[in-house]
This record gives C-alpha cells, structure tokens and sequence, in this order.
C-alpha cells in the first residue's frame, strides 16, 4: 500500500505538480487552436486576394451588427454582398444586350 505525504509541504508540492500540468496541457491545447486556425486560414487564402475598401463609420457599424444577427463572419458578409453586387450588374448588362 501506498503511503501518502499528508503534511502541508506533501499537499503543496503535489499541487503545484498538477498546477504545472495542468498548465502544459492548457498550454498545448492553445498551441493546437492556434496552429489549427493558422492552417485553415492558410488553406482558405489560397485562392484569394486581399484588398481593402474604406467604409464611412455609419455603414461599417451597420455591416458589423448585421454580421452579428446572421451570425456571419464579417468579412463573408463583405463577400456576399460584393458577389450580389456583380451577378445585378451581370443581369443588367445582360438585359442591356
């Protein structure tokens, strides 16, 4: 049978034994997210260009909180709308010819 050291000093130096792995495995999980989320975005830009737009204040606000009630990252919000954007002026220019 085992003999446990139940003296404070036992208590705390066990604890600190699980603190330390409990903050190695913390931190592991994190460096897994972080890779993870670094190859998808990786994966995802592939195919992409990066581009800016300037937007007044008023709009982007508007952009953000419609973002947030269709639960919608914000820039695929962006890319819907320019891609809506192209196929109307596409329609047009097909009613047009």
């Amino acid at each position: 049978m085992t003999r446990y050291d139940t003296t404070r000093r036992g208590k705390t130096r066990w604890l600190r034994k699980l603190n330390d792995f409990w903050n190695l495995a913390h931190g592991l999980l994190q460096l897994k997210s972080v890779v993870m989320a670094k190859i998808k975005r990786k994966e995802a830009k592939q195919d992409m260009f990066t581009t800016t737009i300037s937007l007044c204040p008023e709009v982007h606000q508007r952009l953000k909180h419609l973002a947030v009630d269709l639960r919608v990252p914000f820039r695929e919000l962006i890319r819907a709308a320019i891609e809506g954007y192209l196929a109307h002026c596409e329609e047009k220019e097909g009613s047009r010819s």
